[in-house]
């Protein structure tokens, strides 16, 4: 039976850890609302676009976006919190590297997909770059090493299989995850799988999917090399 004084710590420990607790929860809210408040405000600048349907309703409007997805971003990685899941073995206790010596390049025409897949990885420690179309990710390879591509499928400039193939001419060893939500998704697996790629991912995707393939990918490189 518990003496008094170990009830006593026990209850302190117990009361410290509601107050942080609650203290996670209001910064969470705050952020939240933020966010709210940012799409709310994109929200009503698109429909006032539909109405004027002129260019500086439309200028207006990007200009929103734009100034809008860093902080988008940002609060959106500050909400994430990692799963601990004992059940999956981590990076860290089944390779002899970290996810600090790994490179990932992400590639996206999509600006916000690029920033905020940029935030995450980099806090979950990982060394990101990250490019907007196929050309621009052959010239980050021509100059770094990367571990990891993770890339969609429809880019502006080509298509996810020649970009691999002309990634892999400089970068033989990365391995490479596509990224699509198209709705031929069947048939643009069986290409990606034909083509050697390691992964594909479907959009929207879960937080979890992306943190576990990256891991997951990354340690049978290790493992392989």
């Amino acid at each position: 039976m518990a003496t008094i004084d170990e009830l006593a710590d026990r209850l302190e420990w117990l009361e410290s850890e509601l107050k942080r607790f609650e203290s996670a929860n209001k910064q969470n809210a705050a952020h939240i609302n933020e966010l709210n408040n940012l799409l709310a405000a994109i929200k009503g600048h698109a429909q006032f676009a539909l109405q004027r349907k002129d260019e500086d309703a439309y200028a207006s409007l990007s200009d929103v976006v734009i100034s809008s997805m860093p902080r988008i971003s940002s609060l959106l990685s500050e909400l994430i919190v990692r799963p601990q899941r004992e059940d999956l073995p981590t990076l860290e206790n089944t390779v002899s590297g970290t996810p600090g010596d790994r490179f990932v390049l992400l590639v996206d025409d999509e600006e916000l997909i690029r920033t905020f897949l940029h935030d995450v990885l980099m806090k979950a420690g990982y060394n990101v770059r990250h490019a907007a179309t196929g050309r621009e990710a052959v010239v980050h390879c021509e100059t770094q090493h990367f571990d990891l591509i993770m890339m969609d499928f429809w880019l502006e400039d080509m298509d996810g299989v020649q970009a691999m193939r002309n990634i892999r001419e400089l970068c033989p060893d990365a391995r490479v995850i596509f990224m699509t939500g198209d709705p031929s998704i069947e048939e643009i697996h069986a290409i990606v799988r034909k083509e050697g790629a390691d992964g594909f991912i479907t959009k929207p995707f879960e937080l979890t999917d992306i943190l576990e393939a990256v891991e997951r990918i990354l340690r049978v490189s290790s493992i392989v090399a």
